[in-house]
């Protein structure tokens, strides 16, 4: 499970304000016992609850469901007549309704916020894969790469400076000499090696 953050944390992450994120605690959105929010849930949360087709189409099932509890001409209209839930039904349904109006204006309002929901949602992946260690910067790992490699080549210089010496005790050879072979075969190693493409396990 992720790690939860706090309410002005949280709030950056989803780009709304501290304030307009109290307003959500209150209407439902979840915190823990430290008043804390659970990056991922919370924008789950905000998804489902702030889309506006989603919201309009909870509405009209609330309202299908109180309909389906009240009898056949127990209402009446705001205008004085009686109207029947299939009458209801029937007014929805006609071309240009209100609702249908009302549901073209969500629809479209839908859209228009969909890439920001998707930026948002892949923001807050990458703070929450930051912020679990599963996720480091592009510039650190050059210059952990770039160290180790530079390290590396001091030491096979060093190497070859040890080892000529080493061989012309051993062999009664001119350390020079042997260090010059040395040297060469070893920066031409290294050479190789600076050709090869780095590839990540």
């Amino acid at each position: 499970m992720f790690n939860t953050v706090t309410v002005s944390t949280f709030a950056k992450l989803v780009d709304l304000t501290q304030g307009r994120i109290s307003q959500l605690v209150a209407e439902g959105l979840s915190v823990d016992d430290h008043g804390k929010i659970d990056p991922e849930a919370g924008q789950a949360w905000i998804t489902d609850n702030l889309d506006p087709a989603r919201r309009q189409r909870r509405k009209k099932a609330a309202v299908r469901a109180a309909e389906s509890r009240t009898p056949a001409g127990a209402g009446k209209a705001a205008s004085g007549h009686f109207c029947s839930p299939a009458d209801s039904q029937k007014d929805r349904a006609s071309p240009g309704g209100p609702d249908q109006v009302t549901e073209g204006k969500l629809g479209a309002i839908a859209r228009l916020r969909a890439p920001k929901l998707s930026r948002e949602a892949q923001l807050l992946d990458i703070e929450l894969r930051r912020a679990n260690g599963t996720l480091i910067e592009k510039a650190m790992v050059e210059r952990v790469v770039f160290t180790r490699a530079r390290m590396e080549r001091d030491q096979w210089l060093g190497w070859a400076q040890r080892t000529a010496s080493e061989i012309a005790a051993a062999t009664g050879t001119d350390p020079a000499s042997i260090y010059a072979v040395l040297d060469r075969a070893v920066r031409a190693h290294i050479k190789d090696l600076s050709k090869t493409p780095l590839k990540l396990l």
